[in-house]
């Protein structure tokens, strides 16, 4: 059994990750940890899993944890990756992963260090389509065109 600690409610994927976490027979969310935003959310689902909550990070967080999804504000990463990895832990870090090159750097440096797996969830890779366009695009993509279009003629003034 694979016991996670999910670290904020502050990403909107924790949404969809909790109950992931919870239907897949192999995960166990041991603790819960409500930093930053939709701390009462936070609460009430560790309330409802029966699992140990934390109003703050501390270093007891980490403790019989396997690994940690952060989805908490990007600018709390580094200090949380840090400590997560210093004990030992893989990490799920929701993105942006850092807010800037030299964070990134230290992130990915300090996984390194302790020799972790650390992970920035790109749900869009594993999408059909999205395999799809790579099988039929081997190589370099030089030249990449949005086109923003939906069904709201809200949007539709001026075309």
């Amino acid at each position: 059994m694979l016991k996670i600690g999910i670290v904020s409610y502050e990403h909107p994927h924790v949404f969809k990750y909790v109950p992931a976490f919870i239907s897949h027979p192999k995960t166990e969310i041991a603790k819960i940890c409500g930093i930053g935003a939709n701390f009462e959310i936070a609460k009430r689902d560790a309330e409802k899993i029966r699992c140990d909550f934390f109003d703050h990070m501390e270093e007891k967080f980490f403790e019989g944890l396997d690994a940690v999804y952060i989805a908490s504000a990007p600018f709390r990463h580094p200090e949380i990756v840090k400590m997560a990895a210093e004990n030992g832990l893989h990490i799920l870090c929701d993105k942006p992963v850092a807010l800037s090159l030299k964070e990134a750097d230290e992130i990915i440096g300090t996984s390194e260090r302790e020799d972790i797996k650390l992970m920035v969830p790109f749900n869009t890779r594993w999408q059909p389509a999205v395999r799809k366009a790579k099988e039929l695009l081997p190589g370099t993509i030089h030249y990449v065109y949005a086109v923003k279009f939906g069904m709201n003629p809200a949007n539709l003034e001026g075309v």
